[in-house]
C-alpha cells in the first residue's frame, strides 16, 4: 500500500514538473495567438419597465398602495469574443486586443386586466372600464376601451474593445497568474419601444387608439482597466482558470426617441412634446464616470501539436457589469384633489429621469491556439 501512495505522489510530481515545464516553454518564446469565443449571455436591467397597471375600485377611483409593474427579462442570446496576443517569451510579457459584440433584441407583451388603468410613461393612460363609471371622479384623461395590450421591443446593443499588458508569474509548480492593465473603450444602446393600443368596442363609433413610444439610451466611453487572471493546474492537461477585473470609463451619454399616436381621439396635449421633454432631463447632461466589472469561472484543457503550437479549449461563466450606464426618462401627469368633486384635477406635468445598471451573464466557450 505505501508504494502506492509513493507511485501516486511520484506521478503527481512528474505531472506536475511536466506542466511547470509546459508553461514554461508556451511563454519562453515569441509567439502569436489568436482567440474565438463564443458567449450565450443574458442581459438583465432594472430600468425595463414597460407598463404600471392600478385597479379601479370605484367610480373613477384606484386602489392604492397596489400596482403590478411588467418588467423585461430577455432570454439567453450569443454574442461573441475575438482576440488577439503577442508574447514576449524572454520578459514574460504579453501584448492583447479582445473585442466583444452582443447585439440582440426582444419583444414582450400583455393583455390589462379588468377594471385596470395602463400608463406607460409617455403615452396617455388607457382604462378598460366604460367612461359612463368614471363620471365625476376620473381625470379626463383615461379613455374607456374593452381590450387593451401592451407590447413592448428591446433592443440591447454592446461593443467593448479591450487593449492590456500582463505579467506573467508562476506562482508554483500548478498556479500561474498574469496581471494586466490597459484601457477599455465601451459603446452601450439600449433602445425600448413600447406600442399601446385600445379597441373601443364600449363605442363602436370611436376609432381605435394607437400610441408608441420609443426611447434609446446610448453611451461610450473609455478609461483605465486593470485585473488579473489565473490557471490553477488540475491534472492530464486540465486546469481551473478565473478572471476579474474593473475598469472606469469616461464618456458622455444620450437619450433621444419620439413618441406617436397613430390615431388619437383624446387628450394629444395631456403629455409634453419628446423634444421637451428630452431638453429638460438632459439640460445639465455632462460627461459622466461608469464602473465596469467583469468575472469568469470555468476550465481548460491545453494540448500542444508537433512541440510547436499550443491548443486550449476554455469553458466556465462569466458575468460583465456596467454601473449606472442606462438612462432613461418618463413623464406622467400630475394631480391635485378638487374640494368640490372629491375628484383629481390635473395641474401639469412630471419629468423624471433615472440611471440603471446593465449586467450581462452566462457560459462561454473558446479556443485559442497559440503558434
Amino acid at each position: 500500500m505505501s508504494r502506492l501512495y509513493v507511485l501516486a505522489l511520484a506521478s503527481l510530481i512528474i505531472s506536475s514538473n511536466t506542466f511547470a515545464a509546459s508553461l514554461k516553454g508556451e511563454i519562453s518564446s515569441n509567439k502569436v495567438d489568436f482567440t474565438v469565443e463564443a458567449l450565450y449571455l443574458q442581459p438583465t436591467n432594472t430600468g425595463l419597465s414597460y407598463g404600471v397597471t392600478s385597479k379601479f375600485i370605484g367610480a373613477g377611483e384606484l386602489e392604492t398602495g397596489v400596482v403590478d409593474q411588467y418588467l423585461f427579462d430577455p432570454d439567453y442570446k450569443f454574442g461573441f469574443r475575438l482576440g488577439l496576443g503577442y508574447t514576449l517569451g524572454a520578459l514574460d510579457v504579453d501584448f492583447r486586443v479582445n473585442w466583444t459584440r452582443f447585439n440582440n433584441s426582444y419583444s414582450d407583451d400583455y393583455v390589462l386586466g379588468p377594471d385596470s388603468l395602463l400608463t406607460t410613461g409617455f403615452t396617455p393612460p388607457f382604462s378598460n372600464v366604460p367612461p359612463v363609471t368614471q363620471s365625476g371622479n376620473a381625470p379626463a384623461d383615461y379613455s374607456g376601451y374593452s381590450l387593451v395590450t401592451e407590447r413592448s421591443d428591446l433592443d440591447i446593443n454592446l461593443d467593448s474593445v479591450d487593449i492590456d499588458v500582463g505579467q506573467y508569474v508562476n506562482i508554483n509548480n500548478r498556479l500561474r497568474t498574469r496581471l494586466f492593465a490597459g484601457i477599455r473603450y465601451a459603446h452601450v444602446e439600449v433602445t425600448q419601444t413600447n406600442t399601446s393600443e385600445g379597441s373601443p368596442t364600449f363605442d363602436p363609433v370611436s376609432p381605435k387608439e394607437i400610441a408608441i413610444y420609443s426611447q434609446t439610451s446610448k453611451y461610450d466611453g473609455v478609461g483605465p482597466r486593470i485585473g488579473v487572471d489565473a490557471l490553477y493546474y488540475l491534472g492530464k492537461g486540465i486546469g481551473f482558470v478565473a478572471q476579474a477585473s474593473g475598469a472606469i470609463l469616461i464618456g458622455k451619454d444620450d437619450i433621444y426617441g419620439n413618441t406617436q399616436h397613430i390615431t388619437s381621439p383624446f387628450q394629444q396635449n395631456n403629455f409634453l412634446p419628446f423634444a421637451e421633454v428630452l431638453g429638460e432631463a438632459s439640460a445639465n447632461k455632462k460627461n459622466r464616470a461608469v464602473e465596469a466589472f467583469d468575472l469568469k469561472l470555468g476550465l481548460n484543457y491545453m494540448h500542444v501539436f508537433q512541440q510547436k503550437y499550443i491548443a486550449t479549449i476554455e469553458g466556465g461563466f462569466m458575468a460583465t457589469r456596467y454601473i449606472d450606464v442606462v438612462e432613461k426618462v418618463a413623464q406622467a401627469p400630475e394631480y391635485v384633489t378638487n374640494q368640490n368633486t372629491s375628484g383629481p384635477n390635473r395641474i401639469g406635468t412630471l419629468v423624471t429621469s433615472i440611471t440603471s445598471s446593465l449586467t450581462f451573464n452566462g457560459p462561454y466557450l473558446n479556443l485559442n491556439i497559440k503558434f
